[in-house]
């Protein structure tokens, strides 16, 4: 990817960026960046507004380059679709940013090139989706060799994994995170949309006649209601 795309990008996540952020996220001397905005300046490409020290630079409103897609940064489409469909970042200060534009700002914070991250992404979504079959996880393999003498289950079944090697927290894990801690009551019922057909699928698979909940260890009023609202 171009340096002039890698600015473009970082500051679509961040709306502004001061010289020397941008120096660190690109990993090259103050004065190359300088060089750099300097000539997008002169295309049109950015704005800049403030003083020195904190001059900040922003994308031109008035350009139509403003809008840097997925499809602008050449990115795989069966990657984008998979992203969109599946990725979920909740920024330190709660901000829910779902798709394309979750990941590229979880790849600016952490100064990764979205593209081959994209890539990486692909290829982790294909590794586990391998273990799902009509719309679930089956558990029973693992349990058995974590329990192999004491396992007494039939099966166990998961909706989706909680979390990946290097993408952290997938999107469920995401929303069970932050409904448990913030007791978020719409965030339950999101879980519950999503989890759902799957229990229903399985009991019509098995022909199950009976469910019991567990409850929490620690008492947690929402979830209760939430509960108690769908059983």
């Amino acid at each position: 990817m171009k340096t002039s795309e890698r600015i473009i990008n970082y500051i679509i996540s961040h709306d502004q960026a001061t010289g020397k952020e941008l120096a660190d996220f690109l990993g090259v001397t103050d004065r190359a960046v300088r060089k750099q905005l300097k000539s997008m300046l002169e295309k049109g490409e950015l704005t800049k507004s403030g003083k020195p020290p904190l001059v900040y630079y922003s994308l031109n409103k008035e350009k139509k380059r403003l809008k840097i897609s997925a499809d602008d940064l050449a990115v795989n489409k069966k990657a984008r679709e998979i992203i969109d469909r599946n990725f979920l970042y909740i920024s330190p200060r709660g901000k829910r940013l779902e798709g394309w534009a979750g990941f590229s700002e979880w790849c600016a914070r952490r100064s990764y090139d979205p593209i081959k991250k994209s890539e990486e992404y692909l290829k982790t979504y294909n590794k586990y989706e391998s273990f799902r079959k009509d719309g679930y996880i089956s558990g029973k393999r693992k349990m058995k060799s974590t329990f192999p003498q004491n396992l007494c289950l039939e099966d166990v079944f998961y909706s989706d994994f909680y979390s990946w090697e290097i993408f952290g927290k997938t999107k469920l894990g995401q929303l069970l995170l932050y409904a448990k801690q913030n007791q978020n009551k719409s965030m339950m019922k999101e879980i519950i949309s999503k989890v759902d057909p799957i229990i229903e699928k399985i009991i019509k698979k098995y022909d199950i006649s009976a469910i019991g909940y567990i409850p929490p260890s620690v008492k947690r009023d929402a979830i209760y209601e939430g509960v108690s609202k769908v059983a």
